[in-house]
């Protein structure tokens, strides 16, 4: 689990957390979402596919808090 105010570099696989209540699980390189992953936001959003330098990329598949889905 890594928190964006903590000192350091986040590399590999694991937890973001964010104070506004949104979280990624996923790959992870240099603090930012890399990788395949899943970003919920703390409204009840749901955006699940690859990230490059904390920037969704390609083929998404995305929930938002209404039900709605889109791929």
């Amino acid at each position: 689990l890594w928190l964006p105010h903590e000192e350091g570099e986040a590399t590999g696989f694991g937890q973001i957390l964010w104070p506004n209540g949104d979280r990624y699980e996923g790959g992870v390189a240099e603090n930012r979402p890399n990788g395949t992953g899943v970003l919920v936001s703390a409204a009840g959003g749901r955006l699940e596919g690859q990230f490059a330098a904390g920037v969704p990329q390609g083929e998404l598949r995305v929930a938002l808090p209404n039900g709605d889905l889109f791929e």
